[in-house]
């Protein structure tokens, strides 16, 4: 029974893992998946989450120098 268990419990975190994060503000597939280090990602708000290129252009604007 423990092998069954054992057997879901890495066929859960496999899924989770390979899931796509989705964007806080309008629930929209980002290009990273959960396993992502967020040191990796663009457009990652800590405290918040993950948002996707579309809502961090409508919030902070084009204007990429100012983050670089």
């Amino acid at each position: 029974m423990k092998g069954i268990i054992q057997n879901v419990v890495d066929i859960e975190q496999t899924e989770t893992n390979d899931t796509t994060e989705k964007c806080v503000i309008c629930g929209r597939d980002t290009p990273y998946k959960i396993s992502t280090p967020i040191n990796q990602r663009e457009f990652y708000l800590e405290g918040s989450g993950q948002i996707c290129l579309h809502c961090h252009y409508k919030s902070y604007g084009k204007n990429r120098e100012l983050y670089e």
